[in-house]
């Protein structure tokens, strides 16, 4: 069962899965790595250093307290391409760069500062920002966090429960964000601006789990454990919707990096053409798909983007007839 053929210099495999009713899907998941450096070559990466195919997702740390790394593959859908930046914003001696990305029709910054902290005493005050050399592009320093207040134990903003900044009460030192939009800073302890960050978001906070649909008592009843029947499909995007490229990604546009590179404030490349076609083999028929590009994740520190590619098949209660699987580079034939 489940028998994958991949004669391809890239990471693959085969993941079961469910669609929205619960029926079995077999996922044909293929993700190719390539190193750029700063002057914009491209190379496909050595078949032991390509980035896996996650099958969960990965956090930096304990999944409670700190933010994705890595979003799982293993999902029935994407609706478009999600387009994940994961490393640092690099001031080099500044105390605020902008940084941010424009592949295709999608550009997204957000602007990034060197440490602030709260100043206690009267008046309150905020100290900083003081010139940085790098900043993580990570959920930990944008808007968000929680407080312990009594009765209630842990309140947590919902966007970004690891943040910093949401608080009930000034505390002396306390970090403040680093990672914001531009049209909203935090400047003062009623501000509640969007966490900013340009990497994965887990299924939990609200900006996704507002896609996860209607849990009401009809659900209760007639769904669980299936999901509601108005789940909207965005809900399985692991990025925010304004990094969603859309129509997907193609291969041959120009990603443009700002910011983010170790080694220059201006990074640009084509993005790698690629296409690939899965055939799988049910009951003794070929079903052949073509696998799109649903997640494109950069990494400059490591000089290393990486696409993945799916193909879907809806087999049913077929699953556990599922022979071999081949996946080849190309369009289908």
């Amino acid at each position: 069962m489940h028998d994958l053929i991949a004669p391809i210099p890239y990471a693959a495999t085969l993941a079961p899965c469910q669609d929205r009713d619960g029926r079995d899907v077999l996922l044909a998941l293929v993700k190719a790595t390539f190193r750029f450096t700063a002057r914009g070559e491209v190379a496909a990466a050595p078949r032991d250093a390509q980035v896996p195919v996650h099958v969960a997702d990965v956090p930096w740390g304990d999944p409670a307290t700190t933010s994705l790394r890595y979003a799982s593959d293993v999902v029935p859908a994407r609706s478009g391409t999600d387009v994940a930046v994961v490393g640092h914003a690099w001031g080099r001696g500044r105390t605020e760069v902008e940084a941010g990305f424009r592949v295709g029709n999608l550009e997204k910054t957000v602007v990034v500062s060197g440490p602030r902290v709260w100043v206690g005493g009267f008046p309150v005050a905020i100290a900083g920002p003081v010139p940085f050399e790098k900043v993580p592009l990570r959920y930990e320093h944008a808007f968000g966090g929680g407080y312990e207040e009594d009765g209630r134990g842990r309140v947590a903003w919902p966007e970004n429960p690891v943040g910093c900044g949401f608080a009930k009460a000034v505390v002396d030192r306390a970090p403040l964000p680093a990672v914001e939009y531009r049209s909203g800073r935090f400047r003062t302890l009623r501000d509640r601006p969007a966490p900013a960050g340009l990497g994965f978001i887990p299924a939990g906070w609200k900006q996704r789990a507002a896609f996860a649909g209607t849990f009401h008592a009809a659900w209760e009843r007639e769904r669980r454990p299936l999901p509601p029947r108005d789940l909207d499909d965005r809900f399985w995007d692991a990025v925010p919707q304004d990094q969603v490229l859309r129509p997907r990604l193609a291969g041959g546009e120009r990603l443009v990096l700002r910011a983010l590179h170790p080694e220059a404030d201006l990074v640009s490349l084509e993005v790698p053409r690629l296409g690939f076609t899965a055939a799988a083999e049910v009951r003794g028929e070929i079903h052949e798909l073509p696998l799109v590009a649903d997640t494109l994740l950069v990494e400059p520190d490591e000089g290393r983007l990486a696409i993945t590619f799916r193909a879907t098949f809806p087999v049913g209660e077929e699953l556990l007839r599922v022979g071999r699987v081949v996946v080849r580079e190309g369009a289908p034939r």
